[in-house]
């Protein structure tokens, strides 16, 4: 027979087996051998007798005892240990020694004795309840948590070096005893169940309390479990004497830098509701704004598992309990809005667009003028993702409050529009055409010269390009040459909000190439095409899209060209066979030399506006209209619509 542990398949050992030989494996210097040591005991556990379990225990305890014990029989024999109390949980075992040892080993220099010293102490709780260990440990476990937090407390004194590289070491590295220490406390907490109780008090919530604000992350990881342990063993005091504490804490850890520090605060704050009991009216108002908002947030971890909770206590009441709440709701977006994390900034840009979008506009008014302020400031973010959420959320918000904000307004924020329309990003520029076609059509004639006239600039903007059209400057920037990089969503943001002002610009950011100024343009156009106020301007602008295509001399040529095969069809559909068929032979020179480029992309989208032209206008009709304009491209055209 074979068995598998981890990666390797191994042969099971049989029960005549020595144990000495067994015992060798779990204590072995080599990972790999300690694992199938274990494996190995699994299967002879369940069918030892009791006296061998009993010599078993005795043998690991005598194996702790060796001061010279190198960290590899330390950590294989209370792994073993552990593991025989999961399978035979049997009080008669003395426990004594390996209490003692344990307790002694959560110092150890290595962490994965440490750790293991706090799996085998909440097991050891589990069958011997709270009084015979966690009491007997108790003044050594908080000891050293306590030592550990003074410690943290005394680096961040003034008088101590506090530099920008040591703080993002701190946030990142181990924390020596304290982190395991807390773990041990955490599964002590999960052993003992509703025995632990008689230990749950003010001070030791404190205690806890302070690990989830630790300037480590992996500290405060671990608070926020010790956290969630702590209110399912001891329900009744966490929610009745301590909710506003924990609440408080579960909405700080919510919004922490760290997304794994997001997700255990999460899972205890699912834990802490699930808890409450008819009490969860007292907390919503701090739990609700994050929780609402971490259903956007970049972690797909921490996304789905938000959602999830969201459903699971709201059903389908969500907008009623933002209704409620809706001042701690702003206040919160507004807030993270200015967040120092990028993807939190996005985040809260996501979350005010759909606050317009599903809460009542009665409800929301009051608070117009501060949200499209936070907008904004967005709006100038160093984050082009940041950037592109303020913008689609700014259209909405002007769109659902037209009436009540003035066009002097919107004109103050229209240069903002223009520049994302602008930008280097396509999913930024497609963006902005959409929020400006909302804003456009709430508007109505009153900037229908405006918007047209924008349109017409950007889209003669091509004939400005130059053959040079490099997205990366020639200009080497030494301020961004050689330094730190960090990583997405949870170190140190490489991307900060625009320290710049009204005027300012965003740092992160080349200059605009013509092209892209007109692909900018095209989207919009494209976007307003579904205005009967605006088909008639479309229809005289739709020459000018054509021509834009005429232009190849520069690289990027080829993507205005599959812009405007997506957007095309589109077009066709919104103002109607008749305008579109009056422009047809305008594009057939180019929609055909795109099957012949080299870019497998373009090739395919101009395959598909011609696919969609045919089935739209009739293949007939279109094949005739091409064959009468150049016969060469009517095999072409039976390829990608057979008749």
């Amino acid at each position: 027979t074979q068995s598998t542990w981890g990666t390797c398949t191994v042969p099971v050992l049989t029960l005549s087996m020595k144990m000495d030989e067994m015992l060798s494996l779990v204590t072995s210097t080599m990972k790999l051998d300690r694992d199938r040591g274990l494996v190995e005991l699994q299967t002879h556990i369940n069918d030892a007798t009791e006296a061998e379990i009993i010599d078993l225990w005795h043998k690991l305890s005598n194996l702790c005892k060796v001061e010279e014990s190198r960290w590899e029989t330390l950590h294989g024999s209370m792994a073993a240990a552990t593991l025989l109390l999961m399978r035979k949980p049997m009080a008669s075992l003395p426990y004594r020694d390996l209490v003692d040892i344990a307790s002694m080993q959560l110092e150890n220099s290595e962490s994965r004795v440490r750790l293991t010293c706090g799996d085998l102490l909440g097991q050891m709780c589990a069958i011997y309840g709270a009084d015979k260990i966690y009491g007997f440990v108790k003044q050594r476990v908080i000891g050293i948590i306590d030592q550990g937090l003074d410690k943290s407390m005394l680096e961040d004194d003034p008088a101590h070096d506090n530099s920008a590289g040591k703080e993002f070491l701190e946030d990142i590295a181990g924390w020596r005893y304290l982190e395991s220490t807390v773990h041990a406390l955490k599964s002590m907490i999960r052993g003992c169940g509703v025995g632990f109780k008689p230990y749950f008090n003010g001070e030791l919530l404190d205690l806890v309390t302070k690990t989830t604000r630790h300037n480590n992350r992996f500290v405060r990881e671990i608070g926020y479990q010790t956290i969630s342990s702590l209110i399912e063993s001891c329900r009744d005091i966490a929610v009745d004497h301590h909710g506003n504490v924990i609440s408080k804490n579960l909405s700080r850890g919510l919004s922490d830098n760290w997304s794994q520090v997001r997700m255990a605060a999460s899972i205890a704050t699912r834990t802490f509701l699930t808890n409450c009991e008819g009490k969860c009216d007292l907390y919503y108002s701090i739990l609700v704004p994050p929780m609402c908002l971490n259903r956007y947030y970049v972690a797909e971890g921490v996304r789905v598992y938000s959602i999830e909770t969201w459903r699971r206590q709201f059903h389908d009441s969500g907008p009623e309990i933002v209704s409620r709440y809706i001042s701690s709701v702003v206040e919160f977006y507004i807030l993270e809005s200015a967040a120092e994390n990028h993807a939190v900034r996005e985040a809260a840009c996501s979350c005010i667009a759909e606050l317009l979008n599903k809460i009542d506009k009665t409800v929301t008014q009051p608070y117009i003028d501060r949200l499209l302020d936070a907008l904004i400031a967005a709006f100038r973010d160093d984050s082009w993702a940041v950037r592109d959420a303020a913008c689609v959320a700014t259209g909405t918000l002007i769109q659902t409050n037209a009436e009540t904000i003035q066009l002097s307004r919107v004109m103050e924020i229209f240069p903002l529009f223009c520049a994302n329309l602008e930008d280097n990003i396509s999913t930024v520029r497609q963006g902005a055409a959409l929020s400006m076609a909302k804003v456009a059509i709430a508007y109505g004639e009153s900037l229908l010269d405006t918007i047209c006239g924008k349109i017409n600039d950007n889209l003669l903007a091509i004939e400005q390009q130059t053959e040079n059209d490099n997205n990366s400057s020639p200009d080497i920037d030494l301020a961004h040459t050689d330094q730190t990089m960090f990583s997405c969503g949870s170190l140190a943001p490489k991307m900060g909000r625009s320290s710049l002002g009204c005027s300012g610009g965003v740092r992160f950011k080349r200059p605009t190439q013509p092209w892209e100024q007109t692909d900018g343009a095209i989207y919009l156009l494209t976007e307003l095409s579904s205005s009967t106020l605006y088909q008639n301007h479309i229809n005289k602008l739709i020459p000018l899209v054509a021509k834009s295509l005429s232009y190849r001399h520069y690289t990027h040529h080829v993507n205005v060209l599959e812009t405007v095969a997506k957007c095309l069809p589109v077009i066709g559909r919104r103002i109607g066979k008749q305008l579109l068929k009056s422009h047809l032979e305008l594009f057939f020179d180019s929609l055909f030399y795109g099957l012949t480029v080299d870019s497998s992309l373009t090739v395919d989208t101009c395959k598909e506006c011609i696919f969609q032209l045919a089935h739209f206008i009739g293949p007939n009709i279109l094949k005739g209209r091409i064959e009468n304009y150049n016969a060469t491209y009517s095999r072409l055209f039976n390829d990608i619509v057979p008749m």
